[in-house]
């Protein structure tokens, strides 16, 4: 028996409550989720630090769930940062990370790191990533997370902070786990599909 949670957009009123394409139209309320055996007791959604503009701006908070599976002694944690700048048809930069002098990617990487480690503490094995929305031109502000992990699409800790296009020709989507796991791939291989992304291994 699989036990799923999920969180959908819980944006308060006053932010948007719907998912955007790049030509604005609603795609309807995005969200992640996790599933786990049926033995997780317990699981925690965060918002995670994200920009606060109201409609119409079309702004969204960005979401976070752990769960924990005593059971394996493991925490799995799955997000989905905001979006990086880019060109709408208009010719207008929009993206929900578009400040360049307050970007929210770093910010929620930190926070991801923060209760990862709190579960590290804690004596469990921990397992992270999701749709982070940032290409290798910018994996520095996913540094937190690599901090104390390896991500599935490195060979070894050492390795640049690359891996295989998930979204078309970008490496937008992470999943990291504790350094010198050599079957992280197969953890991560069943992620993503099916869907709209590639799927993640090596």
């Amino acid at each position: 028996m699989v036990h799923c949670a999920s969180i959908r957009n819980a944006a308060p009123p006053r932010l948007s409550r719907w998912a955007y394409g790049t030509d604005h139209a609603d795609r309807g309320a995005f969200g992640i989720a996790l599933a786990v055996p049926d033995s997780n007791t317990w699981y925690r959604g965060t918002v995670l630090p994200s920009p606060d503009k109201p409609v119409p701006d079309k702004k969204e908070q960005r979401p976070m769930l752990c769960a924990v599976v005593p059971d394996e002694g493991s925490a799995y944690c799955n997000a989905h940062f905001s979006s990086g700048p880019y060109i709408n048809s208009a010719g207008k930069l929009v993206g929900d990370d578009s400040d360049p002098n307050n970007l929210f990617r770093p910010k929620q990487a930190a926070e991801m790191r923060s209760q990862v480690g709190d579960y590290t503490a804690a004596g469990y094995t921990t397992y992270y990533g999701g749709d982070l929305n940032t290409t290798t031109a910018d994996v520095t502000y996913l540094d937190p997370l690599y901090s104390s992990g390896q991500e599935c699409g490195q060979s070894d800790p050492s390795k640049p902070h690359t891996g295989n296009p998930t979204d078309g020709n970008n490496k937008i989507d992470y999943v990291f786990g504790p350094r010198g796991l050599t079957d992280l791939g197969v953890i991560a291989s069943g992620l993503v599909r099916p869907g709209d992304r590639a799927r993640l291994g090596w």
